[in-house]
């Protein structure tokens, strides 16, 4: 079995929390793999692009009914982040990064108290 087709699976198969963690990890590996690109000289277009997706992709799971305000803070962040993406040089690559891993060791804790935990 190729580790795409386990990736997939484990999407399908997993619950709410755990498949935000996983969008947040993915997006993360895209945005570490542009700076990577960038250092090195290289064309950072397609990493950036799935980078700039996924954020959208995670401020797509925002439930503006359950914690408006909560939801409306976590809206404004990722549209910084997308902000930082656009900006595309190594320091906000890495400042989007560090925001990302942020928020991302929030919600494995939040899943851990609540292990259906379903995006806000």
């Amino acid at each position: 079995m190729s580790y795409k087709t386990y990736r997939n699976i484990q999407a399908n198969s997993c619950d709410p929390g755990s498949l935000l963690l996983l969008l947040y990890d993915k997006t993360m590996i895209e945005i570490q793999k542009s700076i990577l690109q960038l250092e090195q000289g290289e064309a950072i277009h397609a990493a950036l692009i799935k980078a700039h997706l996924g954020v959208m992709e995670l401020d797509k799971t925002l439930n503006f009914n359950v914690l408006p305000e909560l939801a409306e803070s976590l809206h404004n962040l990722y549209l910084h982040i997308l902000l930082l993406l656009g900006e595309a040089t190594s320091e906000s690559l890495t400042r989007a990064l560090n925001l990302l891993r942020q928020l991302r060791e929030t919600w494995e804790q939040a899943a851990k108290k609540t292990p259906a935990a379903e995006a806000v």
